[in-house]
């Protein structure tokens, strides 16, 4: 097995984005409190039937380059970015909001 290694998003522009995405704030906090609650990142997605979605955090940059990793590891699939802001708020994912069940 190989691991991959996904971007980590600076945390000041998750914050930046996060505010602007959500005036008034859905969460009353400063950024030192943000990065100490918040889950912004990209290793929580969700393999779903011929798509993987995927967090978009708001740092450019680093949303394009998970997007483009995770897309190469899953080439026969769609890759798509949502912005999961109320998620992340409360220190979730999109995978630990799907509770996917493995088939029997």
């Amino acid at each position: 097995m190989k691991t991959h290694e996904l971007p980590v998003p600076d945390q000041k522009k998750v914050f930046a984005a996060f505010t602007a995405r959500n005036t008034p704030s859905i969460a009353e906090r400063g950024l030192e409190e943000f990065i100490h609650t918040s889950a912004a990142g990209y290793v929580g997605y969700y393999e779903a039937n011929g798509c993987v979605i995927m967090a978009q955090c708001g740092d450019v940059e680093r949303d394009r380059q998970a997007h483009e990793t995770v897309q190469r590891l899953h080439p026969d699939r769609v890759v798509i970015q949502l912005t999961s802001d109320g998620i992340a708020s409360g220190g979730g994912t999109i995978h630990c909001a799907t509770q996917q069940q493995p088939a029997t």
